[in-house]
C-alpha cells in the first residue's frame, strides 16, 4: 500500500511537471522557411540587448514581401513564454546595410526576468520565424559589469583525449566541443554580461598543406563544415550567459581560400553576420572579421555614425 501511495505521489508530481511545461508551450502553425524570410539579426552570437520597457529592433531578410500587421512576438526560456510588443514593422535595410528587408521594432515585456531568451515573430496565419538565445533583458544596462574573454578554441571533434579539452593527440591547439561543455556550469556560475570570442572559434579551414608548398588551405568541405559549426552552437548553447563571436581566418576564411564564397553562404546561413553592431545602453560593440575586408565600410560607417549620437 505505501508503495503504491508513492508511486501515486510521483506519477501527480509528473502530471503537475508535465502540465506545468505545457502551459508555457506556445503552439504556432508552421516555421517560416528561410528561404522566404528569417531572423538575420539578432543571433545567437550577436544578441541584442535591453531592459524592461525598452524596444530593440530585429532585421528580417526576404525572397519576397512581408505583411506589416498582424505580427506578435514571444519572449521564452525553457519554462515560460513573455509576450512581446510588435510597435512597428517597417521596409529597411538589412544584410550589412546592402538588401531590402524589414525592421521589427520589439517592446520588451515588464514583468520579464533578466536572462537569455529566445525570440519569436509570429504573422497573422501563425507561422512563424524563431532565433534562439538571441535577448538578453538586463534591469539596469548602465550598471558595472564584466566580460570573459575566449579565443583561439580551434574546436574540431566531439570528443577531447585530454583533460586540456584538445581532440587529438598530434596538436594541443585543436579542440572539442566537450571542454565547452565542461566550461558551462562554471561560466554561467561566474555570470558575465557577455562572453566574447575573438576568432578561431572552430577549425573549418586547415593550413597545414601550407606547409607542404601548396598555395590554398583545405577545407572541412559542405558536409563536414556545417555539422562542424552546428555541433559548436549546440555546445554553446548551454551557456545561460550571451555569447558575442567575431570570426577569424580558421572560422571564415581569407579571400583566397578555397570555396570561400561557398563556405561563406553556409557560414552566413547558420551563424549569421561576419560583421555586426551591438548596443547596450551607453557601451557600443562592434565586431569585425579581421582576416577579410568585404564588411570594412561597413564597420567604418557604423563607427563613425556614433561620433554623431547624443
Amino acid at each position: 500500500m505505501r508503495k503504491l501511495k508513492g508511486l501515486l505521489v510521483v506519477l501527480l508530481i509528473l502530471a503537475l511537471a508535465a502540465a506545468f511545461t505545457t502551459s508555457f508551450t506556445a503552439v504556432y502553425g508552421a516555421e517560416i522557411p528561410k528561404e522566404t524570410a528569417n531572423i538575420w539579426s539578432p543571433r545567437a552570437h550577436m544578441p541584442a540587448f535591453a531592459e524592461p520597457g525598452q524596444t530593440f529592433e530585429v532585421e528580417v531578410r526576404v525572397s519576397g514581401s512581408l505583411s506589416l500587421t498582424g505580427w506578435t512576438a514571444k519572449l521564452s526560456n525553457d519554462l515560460k513564454t513573455w509576450d512581446a510588443d510588435v510597435v512597428e514593422v517597417k521596409a529597411g535595410k538589412v544584410y550589412y546595410g546592402i538588401e531590402d528587408g524589414y525592421i521589427f521594432t520589439i517592446e520588451v515585456p515588464e514583468d520579464i526576468t533578466p536572462e537569455l531568451l529566445n525570440l519569436t515573430l509570429i504573422d497573422g496565419n501563425g507561422n512563424y520565424m524563431v532565433s534562439n538565445r538571441s535577448v538578453k533583458v538586463e534591469f539596469d544596462l548602465e550598471q558595472d559589469f564584466y566580460i570573459l574573454h575566449v579565443t583561439d578554441e580551434h574546436a574540431m571533434r566531439p570528443n577531447a583525449v585530454w583533460t586540456s579539452g584538445q581532440s587529438n593527440n598530434s596538436s594541443a591547439t585543436n579542440g572539442s566541443m566537450a571542454m565547452i561543455y565542461w566550461s558551462a556550469p562554471s561560466i554561467n556560475i561566474i555570470n558575465p554580461r557577455f562572453v566574447l570570442h575573438t576568432g578561431d572559434n572552430i577549425q573549418f579551414y586547415h593550413e597545414w598543406n601550407l606547409h607542404n608548398g601548396i598555395d590554398q588551405p583545405t577545407w572541412s568541405g559542405d558536409l563536414t563544415g556545417p555539422q562542424m559549426l552546428r555541433a559548436y552552437l549546440d555546445a554553446k548553447s548551454t551557456y545561460t550567459v550571451p555569447t558575442i563571436m567575431v570570426g577569424g581566418n580558421h572560422d571564415t576564411g581569407y579571400s583566397n581560400y578555397n570555396d570561400i564564397a561557398r563556405w561563406t553562404e553556409i557560414y552566413e546561413d547558420i551563424m549569421g553576420a561576419t560583421t555586426f553592431d551591438i548596443r547596450m545602453g551607453s557601451f557600443y560593440f562592434i565586431g569585425t572579421e579581421w582576416t577579410w575586408s568585404r564588411h570594412t565600410n561597413y564597420a567604418r560607417d557604423k563607427f563613425q555614425a556614433t561620433f554623431s549620437d547624443p
